[in-house]
């Protein structure tokens, strides 16, 4: 288990370090999943909820910086969790917020059944790599526990400024 994390942290540095800077401002990109943060403590170790998170995603962000993504990673529950993603991020220099509509299929959520829900992403983009933390609350047959869910974007062969400063804001 180990290594298959240490395997997944240097492909994404590795990838991160390969990208050309500003890509994630527009353009194909993937996003490496890795982690989660469960707010109450005590109630993710009782569910054995695990917080590393390891998958993949396709993205594609327009240049009015709307995006759509689709993937697959490990879910804190251990089982795999597909979804697709529409959202928007306004920008202020390197700081993204916004959001998308995500729809999810997991047996960990909502009893197993396909489901839509709004999600709110927070990024910051460096350049070569963008950091997004998305918040995932509690909603009652759902999602049983309040989770932050942390992970990278990284854009896929092009060449451009940073994303803070591609235009105003």
């Amino acid at each position: 288990m180990k290594k298959t994390r240490e395997r997944v942290l240097q492909g994404a540095l590795a990838a991160a370090l390969a990208a050309p800077a500003g890509a994630a401002a527009q353009g194909w990109a993937f996003n490496v999943y890795g982690a989660s943060y469960h707010v109450d403590r005590a109630a993710a170790r009782e569910r054995q909820f695990e917080e590393f998170n390891p998958g993949l995603a396709l993205r594609y962000e327009w240049p009015n910086r709307a995006f759509a993504e689709a993937g697959a990673y490990r879910d804190s529950g251990g089982a795999t969790a597909r979804f697709a993603t529409l959202g928007y991020q306004w920008r202020r220099g390197s700081l993204r917020a916004g959001g998308g509509l995500a729809v999810l299929s997991s047996p960990t959520y909502n009893d197993g059944r396909t489901f839509a829900a709004p999600l709110p992403v927070l990024s910051y983009d460096f350049g070569p790599v963008m950091l997004n933390a998305v918040y995932f609350p509690r909603v009652p047959r759902y999602s049983a526990l309040e989770t932050f869910g942390f992970y990278l974007t990284v854009p896929l062969g092009r060449a451009g400024q940073s994303a803070a400063k591609l235009g105003p804001a």
